[in-house]
């Protein structure tokens, strides 16, 4: 795998747990989806908007993770967790800046990947 081939669609999934209310998860997915409409026109966008329940998640939290997927079978991905100082707006913002960024560079892995790909180079 060493083309990226079309970027075919970008899916989500935006989350919140614990006492956080499910419009935190919204405003994550809805300011990703803003910056990922700019840089990628015309390719579907879907992100997941949930409220984990006590079963799936201890505590209190916030995230969201960005998937981008080729004709090549490539996936590059974005993510950010919350904060209690940040903005839900800048936590989203961030997952799709990262998310752009990889995907600006024409890499077929995104940051996280890359150096556990070259482990396996090496053999």
């Amino acid at each position: 795998m060493t083309e990226f081939g079309e970027l075919t669609k970008i899916s989500g999934y935006s989350f919140v747990a614990g006492v956080l209310p499910i419009k935190m998860s919204h405003s994550m997915a809805d300011s990703a989806i803003n910056l990922l409409r700019e840089a990628f026109p015309g390719v579907p966008i879907d992100i997941k908007r949930v409220h984990e329940n006590r079963d799936k998640a201890f505590g209190n939290g916030s995230g969201i993770v960005l998937i981008a997927e080729s004709s090549n079978g490539c996936r590059v991905c974005g993510s950010a967790l919350g904060k209690q100082s940040v903005s839900t707006e800048s936590v989203g913002e961030s997952a799709a800046k990262d998310l752009i960024e990889d995907m600006s560079c024409g890499a077929v892995v995104d940051r996280y990947l890359q150096d556990q790909v070259i482990i396996h180079c090496n053999h």
